[in-house]
């Protein structure tokens, strides 16, 4: 496996503008290194208390870390970054609002005719420089524990 770490700070390995430009090549390298089958990234605002919780505590991400195996890479955006190992879950801290930072990736590679729910978690393909057969599953839970099962579902 290949430890990605992702900051918006000068000192991390990639920043939130770095990453916007590399998100597709992350993509392929991840398929090209038989690391994913599709993609999925993890959408949600401040007002969802209960999805940063589960993307900051280190138990339930190394789960889902776990159940998404190695044919899912998720993508989810946090405003705090914890020093762990980063496998297949790739973490990316911005210092913007995660809804805006997630807004940014959707008008610039995805061409979605719907709104976008936060919750939601949006899954993808990626074949060469394109996206395809993106799709969103609205997440409804709204309590950490409900929140985690619902998402541990999805990647069973």
């Amino acid at each position: 496996m290949y430890d990605i770490h992702l900051t918006s700070k000068n000192e991390g390995v990639v920043t939130f503008k770095e990453f916007q430009e590399k998100f597709i090549e992350i993509c392929k390298s991840h398929k090209d290194q038989d690391r994913a089958l599709c993609f999925a990234f993890i959408l949600y605002c401040q007002r969802d208390p209960q999805i940063p919780e589960i993307l900051c505590n280190s138990n339930y991400w190394n789960a889902l870390d776990e159940i998404s195996g190695k044919y899912i890479t998720v993508f989810s955006i946090k405003t705090i970054f914890e020093e762990s190992p980063i496998y297949n879950m790739v973490s990316v801290s911005s210092v913007m609002k995660p809804n805006n930072a997630s807004n940014q990736i959707l008008e610039k590679y995805f061409n979605l005719n719907v709104e976008v729910l936060y919750p939601s978690i949006l899954f993808f393909q990626v074949i060469e420089d394109k996206i395809l057969n993106p799709f969103l599953v609205p997440l409804n839970e709204t309590k950490k524990e409900e929140s985690f099962m619902e998402i541990k579902k999805l990647w069973k």
